[in-house]
């Protein structure tokens, strides 16, 4: 799609977190870390200048101009705000820019909007930030692995590879069956989001999962599942997990940052709810090998990016937006709740100065959990939007049946960044 002021085109990727989200919800990530020692603000400055000049493609404003939405370079600093409470991206609080990095005592926050990268694209920065602040402040931390001023820029980084793949045809397709909703079919309130931070120790969680055959992620699908069916035991639909999958490795492209995402359909209906728990981890890993085959995956992602393709291509701004709507409120229809995994940190230079490491997303779901694995602890941010409690304690009570140790280390409002309508980015 051509622009007349463009500067760069929102990427194939990208296209469903930018129209779909920015307009309807603040499509932000929160990384929320607790150091081993108070932050230095002048040392974090320092570091933010640093990796803003190894990531100049994040350095980026959001404009939307009367043919839809694009990027223009952002030459402002990086803002680096003393506070530990909500920012506002995109906004003179934060120079314009789609990042922010917050501090308050020994935590430090990262805050990245969701239409310039996924989750892997936000670790890189985080590790180059990291790195950086425990250089400047400790000295002989090993930069292996992490992106740093002397690694080059290659054209990796910023390819979107789901611009590579073919256009396909787009048939009719039946309505695919929505998934119980906690909040439409259970009559919960609907709620500004809150989010429950837990501490599982790894070892014990770990033990608990490789004897009962499953992957961390897929069994806190199962515990999920489990608790929804247990607070809504009588449902005319079957509970649908949406199980977040890193699509880079499909594509080959493990470099970029651009949204690279697919997700894996985990149904607990009632003849997998009948099976012993063993067999319900079994099953579900089965489900997740499947639909991890990239024969599989390929021609979902080429559907998917094809059909996003062709709504960018509306002519009429306010349709296109529409239309992305739709696609948005279908996708949130499909699924009971959504659990995502990134896997165990791989820094462990940089994990010895960290505590705790918190993922805060956007309550654009009822139920969301949040995995990060560092120091020997699993870090689960429960996110709930709704009023009642009741899914979020029979989780934890599934943890307690058990056996598997936990610590909330909170429980309050979210805390993502707030990220403005078109209107005020114009």
């Amino acid at each position: 799609m051509k622009m007349e002021h463009y500067q760069r085109e929102i990427t194939a990727g990208d296209l469903f977190s930018v129209y779909g989200t920015v307009v309807y919800i603040d499509y932000t990530i929160r990384r929320r870390l607790k150091l081993d020692t108070p932050v230095d603000g002048d040392l974090l400055r320092e570091a933010v200048t640093k990796t803003a000049a190894r990531y100049p493609y994040f350095c980026v404003r959001l404009r939307c101009g009367t043919e839809g939405f694009y990027y223009e370079p952002n030459s402002a600093p990086a803002a680096v705000l003393h506070t530990a409470g909500s920012v506002r991206l995109a906004s003179a609080q934060t120079n314009y820019h789609i990042w922010a990095v917050c501090y308050d005592a020994d935590e430090l926050y990262i805050d990245f909007f969701h239409g310039l990268a996924d989750g892997i694209g936000v670790s890189a920065l985080t590790e180059t930030l990291l790195y950086y602040h425990f250089q400047l402040r400790y000295g002989g931390i090993d930069a292996g692995g992490i992106r740093t001023l002397e690694t080059p820029i290659s054209p990796a980084e910023c390819a979107d590879p789901l611009d590579e793949l073919p256009d396909v045809p787009l048939p009719e397709r039946a309505e695919a069956p929505a998934g119980f909703d906690i909040v439409r079919d259970g009559g919960m309130t609907g709620a500004p989001t809150v989010a429950c931070d837990v501490i599982v120790p790894e070892s014990a969680f770990l033990r608990f999962t490789s004897a009962s055959d499953a992957s961390p992620g897929t069994m806190v699908a199962i515990l999920s599942a489990k608790a929804v069916d247990k607070c809504f035991p009588e449902r005319s639909k079957p509970i649908l997990g949406h199980y977040a999958m890193n699509a880079r490795p499909v594509l080959k492209a493990p470099d970029g940052h651009h949204n690279c995402l697919t997700a894996i359909s985990l149904p607990y209906t009632e003849r997998v709810a009948a099976l012993p728990f063993q067999t319900q981890c079994t099953a579900y890993r089965g489900m997740t090998f499947l639909q991890s085959d990239p024969e599989r995956v390929r021609p979902v992602l080429e559907y998917t990016n094809s059909m996003f393709r062709n709504l960018a291509s509306i002519s009429l701004l306010a349709s296109r937006r529409a239309a992305f709507n739709q696609v948005l409120t279908a996708s949130c229809d499909a699924y009971t709740y959504v659990v995502s995994y990134t896997g165990q940190w791989k820094r462990p230079a940089l994990a010895q100065h960290i505590r705790e490491f918190w993922t805060h997303a956007p309550g654009a779901m009822p139920f969301v959990v949040e995995i990060k694995s560092i120091s020997g602890n699993l870090f689960l941010s429960i996110l709930r939007s709704t009023k009642e409690d009741d899914v979020e304690r029979a989780f934890l009570h599934q943890l307690t049946l058990n056996g598997i140790p936990y610590t909330v280390a909170r429980n309050a409002p979210n805390d993502v960044a707030a990220f403005p309508g078109p209107e005020e980015l114009g």
